[in-house]
């Protein structure tokens, strides 16, 4: 994609699972807090880049499909948060 502008896709939710690997999480809120939400935090810290998603469809009440959307990130604001996320993580060891 092209550097200066946002970019954003859809995926399906199964989809996105086999991305990351996740595809024993059964329910979206047990994928969204296990998988999703802390990838999406780990990249937003160390990355020149900034990842949120929204919701895209459902069926029904079941969530099927989310929106990536991917824009370029303040770098200073990111080396804070990689510290950050280093920080916790060796808290959790």
């Amino acid at each position: 994609y092209d550097e200066l502008q946002p970019y954003s896709k859809t995926y399906s939710v199964d989809e996105l699972k086999k991305l990351l690997g996740a595809e024993t999480h059964k329910t979206y809120s047990h994928f969204k807090q296990k998988a999703l939400d802390p990838a999406v935090a780990e990249i937003n810290g160390i990355s020149d880049k900034t990842i949120s998603y929204e919701v895209a469809e459902k069926t029904g009440k079941k969530i099927t499909h989310l929106t990536l959307h991917i824009a370029k990130y303040d770098i200073v604001k990111n080396t804070i948060n990689y510290k950050r996320i280093q920080e916790r993580r060796k808290k959790e060891k």
